[in-house]
């Protein structure tokens, strides 16, 4: 089995903690489309009076491991990114410009080598190739470990790294990182039953008098419908929920309150056809 990328070696926990939360999106409509190998989505976002707008297509060419990408938003970013994958190694090479004129805002190109002991990511601007970024990590049994590091190659040292390790046992996780910010995250996840999961996340910075934060969260399905509540140590509790009206219709509300004066912070909710 290949390990997990670096970013996903909490994955579980953070998929509790973090997803399927609307209520700092504001309103979403999604619409999106696929075959077997071209895929279309669009998605509107209103937000603070705000409009956004997002259009993307991928297209993979059949038994060639080759896919291209394309996005243009309404703030006219155009974005272009070209994917090749084979059985141990991904790359990609993604560029972003402003339609009408020559200028290319940024062009980066990364590799990706897996195998059944580890997981090897680089990228590098290629208009500032002085600065790499990596990560590996490597699996054993239960446990994958790894460390992910900005390297500027210019002034021949290490601007940015952390290190990070899990622990998989059936239907929990834990999951430790410290990066050079002096930030430590622990994290655990649980699988209680098939339709409910929790996960709890403490973020301790000793570079402010040790000073920790606590969050926790649950989520419960039923019916098809998910419904999600989170709770920090802030006092801020954020609740969601998500039901599919048809097939390929789904919407999600999600608000967020303050528990010691009840009176609703944020409100949001995301429309999605496909």
């Amino acid at each position: 089995m290949i390990p997990v990328e670096f970013g996903e070696i909490s994955r579980n926990a953070q998929g509790v903690l973090n997803r399927d939360f609307f209520h700092g999106t504001g309103g979403v409509i999604q619409v999106s489309t696929s075959s077997d190998d071209f895929r279309f989505n669009s998605r509107g976002k209103f937000s603070d009076g705000n409009f956004g707008a997002n259009l993307s297509g991928r297209h993979a060419i059949k038994g060639t491991g080759i896919a291209v990408s394309q996005s243009l938003d309404n703030k006219n970013q155009f974005s272009t990114k070209f994917e090749y994958n084979n059985s141990q190694l991904r790359s990609d090479v993604t560029t972003n410009w402003v339609p009408g004129t020559v200028n290319i805002k940024s062009s980066r190109l990364g590799f990706n080598y897996f195998n059944a002991l580890m997981n090897s990511k680089m990228s590098v601007d290629l208009f500032n190739p002085t600065k790499v970024v990596g990560s590996m990590t490597m699996g054993y049994g239960k446990m994958v470990g790894g460390s992910e590091v900005t390297c500027d190659i210019a002034q021949n040292k290490f601007t940015r790294y952390a290190l990070s390790m899990g622990i998989y046992a059936g239907k929990r996780n834990l999951t430790f990182l410290i990066n050079d910010a002096h930030v430590m995250t622990l994290t655990l996840y649980q699988k209680l039953s098939p339709q409910f999961e929790a996960a709890a996340k403490t973020t301790t910075r000793f570079n402010e008098s040790n000073k920790t934060s606590v969050e926790v969260a649950t989520a419960y399905r039923h019916n098809s419908a998910q419904y999600k509540l989170k709770l920090n140590d802030a006092g801020l509790a954020c609740l969601s929920y998500k039901v599919p009206f048809q097939k390929n219709i789904s919407l999600g509300l999600g608000i967020s309150m303050d528990v010691c004066n009840p009176t609703v912070k944020k409100f949001g909710w995301s429309l999605n056809f496909q």
